[in-house]
């Protein structure tokens, strides 16, 4: 039986086939990376010029790692603090 290798992300879980995976680095500086996204979904065939089906960001809701910790809301808080707390437990690995 054939076997497929996975790339599974340590923070959420989430796996893509190792063909799929991108090894290029994100494009967007960590520090402005949404984090908490909210998107509005757009279904069916819209009628507006331009507009697409899909999940669209709608980035004035969406939030930094730096604005989750700087919030006033405590569950935004403790999200920014637990994934923070994901991303430390990965071990430093040194250039071979």
């Amino acid at each position: 039986m054939p076997k497929v290798k996975y790339v599974a992300c340590f923070n959420c879980g989430h796996a893509r086939a190792l063909i799929l995976f991108n090894r290029e680095p994100f494009n967007i500086p960590p520090a402005e990376f949404f984090l908490l996204q909210v998107r509005e979904q757009r279904g069916g065939r819209s009628k507006e010029a331009g507009q697409r089906p899909g999940f669209y960001l709608v980035p004035e809701e969406c939030k930094t790692m730096v604005t989750l910790y700087e919030s006033e809301n405590a569950e935004e808080r403790e999200l920014a603090q637990a994934l923070k707390d994901r991303l430390i437990t990965v071990p430093q690995v040194s250039d071979p």
